[in-house]
């Protein structure tokens, strides 16, 4: 089955694997896929992040029998300052990011929540994005912009927005954002089609 690698957020301070990517995770393997968590280095700035991700792509490619993976159609799932991250690498691919094997392709989708990251280049991979209308640190506007940009260039997207919620919503709990992760795994799934 594909494999969605995750990134948590942390604003870059800190790496929230435990509360944020771990729990995700889980509920991608509950639907029949793999799932790798990437923890990457906390207190740096977005680049050497983002090039710890690349790498770690890398060798989920180059080690992906010897570690039982499936990595076509895989995916990238950001929350916060990792979709940042995650946004780089499928703008940009893992190349630019200090990985030189090009047969590395960018990701099927990513998976985007809660940031107000907004850039996009001219070959966008397919874009899921999920925002609380409360969010106090991230604008639901400026990802309601990005999304329309994309639709401009006719890359597939969709978004939500979810009225009462937060910023770190994870798994949505309790929450309007509650089975988000259920239209994200459909989403992903549409683009492998």
């Amino acid at each position: 089955m594909p494999t969605a690698v995750i990134v948590a957020g942390g604003g870059f301070q800190y790496v929230g694997s435990l509360h944020e990517a771990f729990p995700l995770a889980q509920k991608i393997i509950e639907k029949g896929y793999n799932s790798v968590v990437v923890k990457y280095r906390g207190g740096v700035s977005d680049q050497p992040a983002t090039e710890d991700l690349a790498h770690a792509i890398g060798y989920l490619f180059n080690h992906q029998q010897k570690l039982k993976l499936d990595m076509n159609h895989y995916s990238i799932w950001g929350a916060s300052a990792s979709t940042r991250m995650a946004a780089y690498i499928c703008s940009y691919g893992v190349q630019r990011f200090g990985v030189y094997d090009s047969n590395i392709p960018k990701p099927q989708a990513v998976i985007m929540l809660y940031t107000g990251y907004s850039d996009i280049s001219n070959n966008e991979t397919p874009t899921f994005a999920a925002i609380g209308e409360s969010d106090n640190i991230a604008s639901p506007n400026v990802m309601a912009r990005r999304i329309q940009r994309l639709q401009q260039q006719n890359v597939k997207t969709e978004f939500h927005r979810y009225q009462n919620v937060e910023h770190g919503f994870r798994l949505g709990t309790d929450t309007a954002a509650e089975g988000w992760i259920d239209n994200a795994v459909d989403f992903w799934q549409k683009t492998m089609k």
